[in-house]
């Protein structure tokens, strides 16, 4: 990854590219989380791929104690937090702390 952040600026875009990703493939989870066609189940385990990079350990102990819609919403939520920031610290022009 850093040959091409070197080339087209920093890694702070890269990192708001890949926050847009985890949180539209956790939308993508919680619109398919109860599959009722082959079809929906597809879209469900695409947008599980993201999920996938926590580790079943994390996953598992947080499905545990809540419900998997709850969880998914979290997600989405954290996720929209964290590309927020990244972008308002350090991907937008004049950020403060350009990355």
């Amino acid at each position: 990854m850093g040959p091409l952040c070197d080339k087209f600026g920093g890694d702070a875009k890269f990192t708001f590219i890949g926050g847009l990703g985890m949180t539209a493939r956790t939308i993508v989870a919680l619109v398919f989380l109860h599959p009722t066609t082959i079809n929906d189940f597809y879209g469900f385990s695409n947008g599980m791929v993201i999920i996938f990079a926590f580790g079943p350990f994390l996953v598992g102990m947080s499905l545990s104690v809540m419900a998997p819609r709850t969880f998914f919403i979290i997600c989405t939520v954290w996720y929209g937090i964290c590309t927020a920031l990244t972008w308002w610290y350090y991907a937008r022009p004049n950020a403060p702390t350009p990355g």
